[in-house]
């Protein structure tokens, strides 16, 4: 019978959580007091699988994307069109998911979708066989727009990458 309670507070607790009836610390706090410091083992588990299924599908975006392009004899309005999904799928994880998340998961997530958009630019430009100086430039207006984005969110290694990237791009075409 106080077993039988004890599930009910908790599920009471949880609701009032869910529901934003009472502030997040403090649900906590009295998760922690009835389940004895373990906690919500629903929310947990319902938490990792979600992670599990957005980091499965990051990681399978680009070389699908890859694939995509080198396997299947289909014209080029298609694959840009797949790529640009594919692309936009992957800024959707990162604005869903990702992006209140802390440390590695969020530089993946954005490294992820900054390689999609550069292999959309690069399949671009060799399908179409625009101009090299042309496409120095789509690169470098490229790198320029991670390094504001970086720049106004204070992600050091994204703007570090970007310079990277701006400084071989020059340095690639003066040679």
């Amino acid at each position: 019978m106080a077993e039988n309670r004890h599930k009910i507070i908790i599920q009471e607790i949880e609701h009032w959580k869910k529901n934003k009836l009472l502030p997040v610390e403090y649900c906590d706090y009295l998760l922690a007091l009835y389940t004895q410091g373990e906690g919500s083992n629903s929310e947990q588990k319902q938490g990792n699988i979600l992670l599990f299924i957005y980091i499965t599908i990051l990681l399978l975006l680009l070389p699908l994307s890859f694939l995509f392009t080198a396997v299947f004899p289909i014209s080029l309005l298609i694959k840009l069109s797949v790529l640009t999904s594919i692309f936009i799928l992957s800024v959707i994880l990162y604005i869903s998911f990702f992006r209140n998340k802390e440390g590695i998961l969020q530089y993946f997530s954005l490294i992820i979708s900054f390689m999609l958009s550069l292999f959309i630019l690069t399949f671009i430009s060799q399908e179409l066989q625009v101009d090299e100086l042309l496409i120095t430039m789509l690169f470098i207006i490229t790198f320029m727009g991670w390094l504001s984005f970086s720049m106004a969110k204070k992600y050091k290694i994204l703007s570090f990458i970007s310079l990277l990237g701006i400084l071989f791009t020059v340095f690639n075409r003066l040679l």
